[in-house]
């Protein structure tokens, strides 16, 4: 599976990363499309602290794998993600 990678101010790299498993609790959405938000557009062009970071964190997908545990979706379900870091505040 390959990411946008930003690695600093106005570095981007595609980057190779291991197919994720839909482990206890979880399930895994094959990405179908997503966008570049101005939180990208930021990380992207400011010398942000939080770099490296996926671009592309608003996304919509098709269920491609449930864990067993899993009851809220099933394979083949679509979905829109919006993935985000909290401050831990």
């Amino acid at each position: 599976m390959k990411a946008a990678l930003i690695t600093g101010q106005r570095t981007m790299e595609f980057v190779e990363f291991p197919e994720p498993a839909a482990t206890a609790g979880k399930a895994v959405v094959k990405v179908d499309s997503c966008g570049i938000c101005g939180t990208d557009l930021h990380g992207f062009l400011s010398k942000d602290p939080y770099n490296p970071a996926i671009c592309g964190h608003e996304f919509s997908g098709t269920v491609s794998a449930v864990a067993s545990d899993v009851r809220h979706v099933k394979e083949g379900d679509r979905d829109v993600c919006g993935v985000s870091a909290a401050c831990g505040r």
